[in-house]
């Protein structure tokens, strides 16, 4: 079974896209993959005694791979939801939320479990490992698992603001339907008199 969704990007342009098995599965497995690789890479390189350098590096690119899919790709096809910042000109910040019209589209139970599973433990995972390496006194490595812990908590702030601020507008919305059906039948009423 296909189904499609129509995502806007920040330009307002929008395109439909079309979500077989195998799209929504690459999905789920780069979601999931990123952190999973540069966590085992991690674990890896500390039990092989590799250099720190190159697994600061590699470390450094797969969470910034994982930083950049989650945020503008399997965001928006997991759970319909996408987030940035702006920053104005007079130096303020300024969060932008997305997210995809629930007629449009209906959320995948189980694709919004797994995003939001993954997007909590991974910072969960790098704190443990920012732990044990302050126990060894290994403080090169916390270095690693300091800036994991800051990518991951970013994306789950900007995610955590983002699903808040679609259900606000979801209830919005159906303030707006019941107070116009409310004022439909109460105007009906009145003109029947």
């Amino acid at each position: 079974m296909e189904d499609e969704a129509r995502v806007e990007d920040a330009d307002g342009s929008a395109t439909r896209v079309r979500a077989n098995g195998r799209v929504k599965r690459w999905n789920r497995d780069g979601h999931g993959g990123f952190k999973a690789a540069a966590v085992t890479y991690y674990i890896l390189c500390g039990l092989l005694g590799m250099g720190f350098v190159i697994n600061f590096v590699v470390c450094v690119i797969l969470l910034s791979m994982d930083f950049w899919v989650v945020k503008n790709v399997t965001g928006r096809l997991l759970v319909g939801l996408r987030w940035w910042n702006e920053i104005k000109d007079d130096g303020t910040s300024e969060w932008q939320f997305e997210s995809v019209d629930p007629n449009e589209r209906v959320i995948d139970k189980k694709e919004s479990t797994w995003f939001w599973t993954w997007l909590f433990a991974a910072p969960a995972a790098w704190s443990f490992l920012a732990i044990v390496a302050c126990v060894k006194f290994n403080f090169d490595y916390l270095l690693v698992s300091i800036m994991a812990i800051m990518l991951g908590s970013a994306n789950v702030m900007g995610y955590w603001k983002c699903s808040k601020d679609a259900k606000e507008k979801m209830s919005n919305m159906a303030n707006d339907v019941m107070n116009s059906s409310v004022r439909a039948a109460v105007g009906r009423f009145f003109n029947r008199s």
